[in-house]
């Protein structure tokens, strides 16, 4: 009973790990970006987040992720809610606490804006493999 309590608790410990931004404000901040294109940024779940660039000496970063949300519902419909997926991108000065979120429908926008915004910053040589969610039975 035991193994399987402590079992149980890490799926759901590296559930919530591989969810998480990391960074609380930026989260934050990422949720609020998505409230304003209309979806839930509350039910946001971060799919993917890593860092992809920095500029010396660590105080401005360069993150691309990947969530899913819940697209709004007007209150005449009665079906459940429909999730959409976001592929974004955030520049984050941790100096001045400002943070821009972009968020695009295809990853294909999302390479372009990362490439924009890490212009002469330090880059990550290969990207981290792609992880999926850990779902607890």
């Amino acid at each position: 009973m035991a193994v399987q309590m402590i079992g149980h608790f890490w799926r759901r410990l590296v559930s919530w790990w591989q969810q998480s931004v990391g960074d609380r404000d930026l989260e934050l901040k990422i949720r609020q970006a998505v409230d304003r294109l209309g979806d839930d940024g509350q039910s946001a779940r971060f799919v993917r987040c890593q860092l992809v660039a920095i500029q010396r000496p660590g105080w401005r970063q360069v993150w691309e992720f990947e969530l899913t949300a819940c697209a709004r519902r007007l209150p005449e419909e009665e079906h459940d809610f429909a999730r959409r997926k976001w592929f974004g991108v955030a520049r984050d000065d941790t100096r001045t606490n400002l943070a821009d979120i972009a968020l695009f429908q295809t990853p294909d926008e999302q390479r372009h804006q990362v490439e924009r915004w890490s212009t002469g910053m330090l880059r990550r040589k290969t990207p981290r493999p792609r992880v999926t969610s850990v779902h607890a039975p």
